[in-house]
Formats: C-alpha cells, structure tokens, sequence
C-alpha cells in the first residue's frame, strides 16, 4: 500500500488497528540486565503493515520509534521513553538461490541467527562467517556491524547485498551497492538502487529507517576444523602479528592471571564431525556463579585453569558460537591491526600492576582477540584497514552489582590512544564530536540521516549523545 494511505487514518483508526500487538507502559530491559526502560507502548508486529502502522502512530504524535530485537546489546542503543517496536516477530526466509557461483537468502530483519542456519540448512548452505553468539537478530548485526574473526572477512555488514527499509515517511524503499553476476560482468544481480541511504543503514544503527528485509552473500554449509593451543603471553605477543593469519578464522582468549593465551585456529574442511563434548548441569551453572559471587568480596579468587591442546570438527556455526549465559557488562574497541601489539603490550603493564595488589582490578573473563578485514563502510569500526578486536567483561553473578567502571575506564583509555574504536552494540562514552573524529565518512552519514529524518522519529537518546551531540 502507499504511505498516503496510513497518512488518511485516523489517529482512532491507527489505536485500534494496533491494540492487538500493543503493550502499554510495559517496562523493557536488555538480556544482560545493564540498561531498561519504560516506553509509552511497545509494539510487536508481525508484518511489515503493522509496522507502518506504528510508525504512522509515531509520526502522528510526534515520538520517537525505536527499534529492539532480543536486546543482547550490553547497552542503551534500544532504549527509549516514547514508543518501542519489537522486531522479532518479522522474521523468516523470503527467497533463496542455491547458485553455485553466488548464493544468497533474503531473510525477514527480524530472523534471528539461530533460525537462520536452520532454515539454511535444507539448502545446503550457512552464513560466510559469525561471531561468537548467534542470539541476535539480523538487523541487530547489520546495523551495529557485528564481527567474527578471520583476516580474510569483513564485519558481517559487508555480507549484504541488498535490504529494504521503512523510511521515516512510511514508505518500502529497497537498497543496495550494486553486485553484478561473477559469471556475467554486463549483468546485475543486484542493481544500485538508493546507494546513499544503503550505505548509512547497513551499520547504521536504526537512524534511517525500520529494516525490513535483509538479502545475505552465502556460501556451501561448510564444517570447520578448530584446533586449540596454549601458549605464554610473551610469546604470544611477540608473534602475533603471525599468528593472526595462521587460519582463515584466528581467536585469541588472554588470561591477565596466568600469563598465558589459548589460541584457536579454525579452517575449511571435509573431515567428519568430532565434537568436543560440553555438560553445562545446573550444578556447574550455579558453581560458576558462585565463583563470581566471592570476586565481589576478595579480588584474588579464581584463578582460572586452561585446558591443553584439543581439536574440534563440526558445523560452522558450532564452532564459531560459544555459550553466553551470565549477564555481563562488556566493551569491545577495534584498533589498527598493526598496532595491535603495541597496544595489547600496554594492556598487560597495566593489568599486572594490578595483579600486584590485593585490590586490584581482574576482569572475570578471558580477554578476547580477534582480527577482521578492513572496508569502506561509513561507521564501519573497521574502516580503513585490517583491524584487531579487543574485549573485556565482567559478568553480573545472579544480577548482583559487581565493580567494572574502573576496569573499563582504564582499557578504554589504552584502547583510545592506539586508536581504537568503540563496538556500536556495546556501551561507551564517545559523544558525538569524539565519534566524529574517529570515521571520515561521519559527515555523509549525518547528511542521509538528517535528509531521510529530518524530524528524528527514529533518534533515541542513545543516537543524539553518540551521533547527533544534541543537534538534530
């Protein structure tokens, strides 16, 4: 239907058409707990007309619309006191093609990735690369550009080929680069439609619009062969630079208090499934916790034990995702691949400073490396170069408070002078002239959002402190 039409509703019209997917002053907050809010009404659609309606309902009265998946983000990136739009209802597999040369899916935004390599499944084929959770929605990871690892791929951003969006004026605009045929260089499989506004909504952060379909780069379901290994953290700093191509998927996990790094180094292959076998009982769920728990009250406990060399077969999306399942707080910076030892040099002088007193900050998970490829993408944190990926949590043991702000304040600041960039999921304390500073591309990015919401309907507080500074 034409926007004309949900503009000849009345406002009535519009309440009633929604009361059955509205949820008044329903308080929302995200799956690691860290942030919530109260909207005036959440909505939760299931088509893309219900989504018109709401953002006609928005427009109408003048409040913020504010997009939310399954809320992993370990920040305030959904929150909003105006109305919230659950997309996760939008979902499924609307088309794909098994080409050999160049296969693809056009998914509903709202898909999650689990769902996602089951529906793929039956076609033989999977996502080219993932990150180390497949919890999120699509339109999550697209527009925060969420990473996997490997030198050899991009963040998953990079991955899609073309999306349709609602924009700010209530109308279905499909957008895309350009991707010609690799068998047919005079022939689109994509044609370039509305290339602007593609390249501010694919890590764009929901500034643009409602994603309301999204169209992947795939390849053949494929298994991978991981194979761990430990080494010390001196010699993992030393050689690093080697290491990180050492696999087409390279992972690192330090442990500050041991002084040592287990390394995974995951590749292509036909071998046959060999699982490494995983018991998670309610037992070790509530141990684990504890363990945590007492952190709160004596900084010196638990010190963790690696396990040796292993090896590891099996799809790869069960390689690449790892169990998630305490509430966390969590930063994650991108850097230049290349100052990447210098930088993670300057993490371990602080960290085993620490580690000399009693007091001392210890973060509760193994610091976590990975390296992406670089690319061009406007607020892309890889843009420009071969990037390696940085992060630290502290878990929430049963949703209690637990220290963090010191620990992060510190990494954030050695991260920012090696020339790091925030992860768009992920809280910080950039505003909106740091961030400016930090892509070059920041000036076109503003000119779409600005052209495309010229009233800020899709502007929460979260987009005005980190992209807007407050100026609309």
């Amino acid at each position: 239907m034409d926007a004309s039409y949900y503009t000849a509703l009345t406002r009535a019209d519009l309440v009633a058409a929604l009361e059955p997917i509205a949820h008044k002053n329903a308080p929302w907050r995200n799956w690691a707990k860290t942030f919530a809010c109260a909207p005036l009404a959440l909505f939760c659609p299931t088509s893309t007309h219900h989504c018109r309606l709401a953002l006609e309902l928005a427009r109408r009265d003048a409040r913020v619309l504010r997009a939310v998946g399954v809320g992993h983000s370990p920040s305030d990136i959904a929150c909003t006191k105006d109305y919230m739009i659950s997309m996760v209802g939008v979902e499924g597999l609307l088309d794909v093609s098994t080409d050999p040369v160049q296969p693809h899916a056009t998914f509903r935004a709202g898909t999650a990735l689990t769902a996602v390599h089951a529906l793929l499944a039956p076609h033989g084929l999977a996502m080219r690369n993932l990150g180390s959770i497949s919890d999120q929605t699509l339109a999550g990871i697209v527009t925060t550009s969420t990473h996997g690892s490997g030198l050899g791929f991009g963040v998953m951003s990079t991955h899609v080929l073309s999306l349709t969006l609602l924009t700010p004026d209530n109308r279905v605009v499909t957008c895309s680069r350009g991707v010609r045929r690799h068998d047919n260089a005079g022939e689109w499989l994509f044609p370039p439609a509305h290339v602007p506004l593609f390249e501010a909504t694919i890590c764009g952060l929901g500034a643009t619009g409602l994603l309301l379909s999204i169209t992947l780069e795939l390849e053949p379901r494929f298994m991978l062969r991981d194979v761990h290994s430990v080494i010390g953290w001196r010699e993992w700093t030393r050689r690093i630079q080697g290491l990180k191509s050492r696999a087409q998927h390279v992972r690192f996990w330090w442990f500050p208090a041991l002084g040592k790094v287990r390394c995974s180094f995951a590749s292509r292959v036909r071998d046959e499934v060999m699982p490494v076998e995983v018991s998670w009982d309610l037992f070790a769920f509530h141990f684990v916790q504890t363990l945590l728990l007492l952190t709160r009250f004596g900084r010196r406990v638990g010190r963790p034990e690696i396990a040796g060399e292993c090896v590891t077969v099996d799809e790869s999306w069960k390689v690449f995702n790892i169990e998630c399942r305490y509430p966390q707080h969590t930063t994650e910076w991108a850097l230049p691949a290349p100052r990447a030892r210098a930088c993670l040099e300057a993490l371990g002088a602080w960290l085993e400073g620490e580690q000399a007193g009693g007091e001392g900050e210890r973060p509760h998970f193994p610091i976590e490396v990975r390296f992406s490829a670089g690319d061009d993408l406007w607020l892309s944190p890889s843009q420009g170069g071969e990037t390696c990926w940085i992060g630290v949590v502290q878990y929430k043991p049963y949703n209690l408070p637990t220290r963090y702000r010191a620990l992060f304040a510190e990494f954030e600041r050695i991260l920012a002078m090696h020339g790091g960039r925030p992860h768009w999921a992920k809280a910080h304390h950039l505003d909106a002239r740091a961030t400016r500073a930090l892509y070059p591309d920041f000036g076109k990015f503003l000119k779409v959002v600005r052209e495309v919401d010229p009233t800020g309907i899709f502007r929460n507080e979260y987009i005005e402190r980190h992209l807007m500074g407050g100026g609309g």
